[in-house]
């Protein structure tokens, strides 16, 4: 058994490190734990080298190799599952839980394969000093030319989608920003029009607006189209379904730091109205509750 469970391994290895390479742009703004190009540059040198070593190193050797392997990636799916934070070990759109449970299941076939890989002697190709240096250098050709591509092209998308510095008109006619976010496209769908409106904890008309909001909306169906951002210095958090100074934690929040890049200026309180993904109409200060309720009651 553990002959082909071997191979079948490394293929998997193998292929979760070409969907990060593949989908790098998307994975360094989803917010999640390789959502910078060092982790996943790291994480995919890292998946190549152990499916090398599994598919070609001696039976033990790559058997054990293997356990401690995917134990680490159980460790890691099963954490990030726990804290409801993206592991992208499949992507972008990797469902939650996905991997905790692929890994499980790699490992339950370890353990079920443990006697067979005592039993497996080496090839030719693990027994040859020549094929070693051969396997190895091949091993090493694959991972770097794969974790250097995540890295230039982190830099190119970079240089061509620099975040803007001011959040105001000069966005109508343009792709609201964020979407370049996963999270954030989950939270402001493209398909419909979805408003958005900024506010900060600390101001006054922003804490009017969601009382007088809340005040105006009693008698009127949740709007799904509306998204509220509480912007705290250095973080956004996006409140699907709600006008809210707050951020109260929920599955459905989403949170953008601004640790590596300038945070962009917005005047509060702001109002945006995105259309398929689109700014159509920005409004500011004391006219945002009433722009507010008549878009909404177009919708």
């Amino acid at each position: 058994m553990w002959g082909w469970l071997r191979y079948a391994l490394s293929l998997l290895l193998i292929a979760t490190a070409g969907t990060k390479v593949a989908a790098a742009d998307q994975l360094l703004h989803s917010g999640g734990l390789l959502s910078t190009p060092l982790m996943i540059a790291i994480a995919v040198a890292f998946e190549v080298v152990a499916a090398g070593i599994i598919c070609l190193a001696k039976p033990r050797l790559a058997y054990w190799f293997a356990v401690a392997t995917f134990a680490t990636l159980t460790v890691i799916a099963g954490a990030s599952w726990w804290f409801v934070a993206n592991c992208n070990c499949f992507g972008p759109r990797t469902m939650p839980g996905l991997p905790l449970i692929v890994d499980l299941i790699c490992l339950l076939g370890l353990v079920v394969s443990y006697r067979s890989s005592r039993r497996t002697k080496p090839t030719w190709l693990m027994d040859s000093r020549r094929h070693w240096r051969v396997a190895t250098l091949l091993v090493i050709g694959v991972a770097i030319p794969m974790s250097g591509s995540v890295l230039v092209a982190a830099r190119t998308a970079n240089r061509a989608t620099k975040m803007p510095a001011w959040f105001g008109e000069n966005l109508i006619g343009k792709s609201f920003p964020l979407l370049r976010d996963q999270r954030v496209t989950n939270a402001v769908p493209r398909d419909t029009t979805v408003f958005i409106v900024f506010l900060r904890p600390e101001c006054e008309h922003c804490q009017q607006l969601a009382m007088d909001w809340k005040r105006e909306t009693r008698e009127l169906k949740p709007n799904a189209g509306l998204v509220g951002v509480s912007m705290l210095p250095s973080s956004w958090t996006f409140i699907p379904g709600s006008l809210s100074i707050t951020s109260p934690w929920s599955p459905s929040t989403v949170e953008v730091r601004w640790d590596d890049e300038r945070e962009p200026v917005v005047e509060a309180p702001t109002l945006m109205v995105v259309h398929n993904g689109t700014v159509v109409d920005v409004h500011t200060g004391d006219d945002v509750l009433a722009q507010l309720l008549q878009w909404s009651s177009r919708s």
